[in-house]
């Protein structure tokens, strides 16, 4: 799986983008999250619970809502503008999952949350869902510094690889519009 060691010229980002991204970002992306919980909880029409089974659900919508967040980012110009950020590096490494505009996570957990909660999932699920998608996000953007071609065997079929990510990274404009999910192979 890696045929050489990381180098770490290549994990380059710029402090200022960290800092924006990961804290004011962030902040602003939780306070979004925790109103639109306690906005939209009360009307949902139903309420899971915390089973393998809603998990399977959860997870599945919560992709759905990570496929709108995504595929309007691509197609909506204002959106496309703070995402564009996330496209700009030459090189697919694990810096990568860092360069958004700050202002990215708080409309990106907004979509999500709102199809989440409004599809019904209950809150402590749906943070574990964030957790493990959000890992599986980061690992998605592996460089070939790391991971030499990005497939992982017969899963390359199933769920979105680093392989499918690499291509929706790249500028051939026939594959740029593609893979909007995180884990499913849409």
């Amino acid at each position: 799986m890696v045929y050489k060691k990381p180098n770490t010229k290549v994990y380059k980002i710029n402090f200022l983008i960290y800092v924006f991204n990961r804290f004011i970002g962030r902040f602003i992306a939780i306070a979004m999250v925790t109103f639109i919980i306690g906005w939209l909880q009360p009307i949902a029409p139903f309420q899971t619970k915390m089973t393998w089974y809603w998990f399977i659900y959860g997870y599945i919508v919560w992709e759905f809502g990570h496929f709108l967040y995504h595929y309007w980012s691509h197609k909506v110009r204002l959106f496309w503008c703070l995402h564009a950020t996330h496209h700009a590096p030459e090189q697919m490494n694990l810096s990568v999952i860092h360069a958004h505009f700050f202002l990215e996570a708080p409309y990106a957990n907004t979509i999500r949350t709102t199809v989440c909660i409004l599809l019904g999932i209950e809150t402590v699920l749906l943070f574990m869902i964030m957790l493990i998608d959000g890992t599986y996000g980061a690992f998605i953007h592996v460089g070939e510094n790391m991971m030499k071609d990005g497939r992982m065997g017969f899963l390359n079929k199933i769920i979105l690889t680093p392989s499918h990510h690499r291509v929706h990274h790249a500028k051939n404009t026939l594959y740029m519009d593609t893979n909007f999910c995180n884990l499913l192979n849409i």
